[in-house]
């Protein structure tokens, strides 16, 4: 049975400052736990914080994005828009996201779409850069 993530557990880990847990199926068909870190690290984080409902997590309110309307969150929200809500929209509330992480210095050409508005998935591509690295990592998701 697949596991489903809902959170990013972030733990000093031999002096790195960021590392993740991922949940792996072994070649035996059991799940193996294992250690991601580095840009790796960062996409699953930040997967997890784009899937995140704003106004869920009570140590962090501002966390995630606002998809439904949220009883600690009154403003607009993604889903149950009727019309959906539009990508340019849409994308202010992914960057705003996106640039709360520390170790990101700036996104480039962050597109946002919908992939399939009937099932409501977003498409996401862009460059994001970090500290100290100035080639840009593609960014590529589907929510």
């Amino acid at each position: 049975m697949p596991v489903k993530h809902n959170r990013a557990l972030r733990v000093q880990f031999f002096g790195i400052k960021q590392v993740d847990l991922v949940l792996s199926p072994g070649e035996d068909g059991a799940s193996h736990l294992g250690v991601i870190t580095g840009k790796e690290e960062w996409i699953q984080a930040l997967k997890l914080r784009l899937l995140e409902q704003k106004g869920d997590w009570i140590f962090d309110p501002d966390l995630g994005l606002p998809w439904i309307a949220h009883p600690r969150y009154k403003g607009p929200h993604i889903l149950g828009s009727k019309p959906a809500m539009r990508a340019e929209m849409i994308k202010l509330f992914i960057m705003r996201e996106i640039l709360k992480d520390e170790r990101v210095t700036r996104v480039e050409d962050l597109q946002v779409w919908w992939a399939d508005e009937r099932t409501r998935t977003l498409g996401i591509s862009g460059w994001v850069f970090f500290d100290g690295d100035e080639r840009g990592f593609p960014l590529n998701l589907t929510l």
